[in-house]
């Protein structure tokens, strides 16, 4: 499955399976825009996909 040109707005996105589920979708292409209420965790995501 191709995502190249769709934008994920994916909550949760700091651990867990959110985290797995953003790391995941931009491994097929999308634009991932994540949410998460703990910015140290949600910045190691971030770092991750870029």
């Amino acid at each position: 499955m191709k995502l190249s040109g769709t934008t994920v707005v994916l909550t949760g996105a700091s651990s867990g399976i959110g985290a797995e589920a953003a790391r995941k979708l931009a491994r097929l292409g999308a634009t991932v825009c994540l949410l998460a209420r703990r910015e140290d965790e949600h910045e190691r995501v971030r770092a991750d996909i870029e």
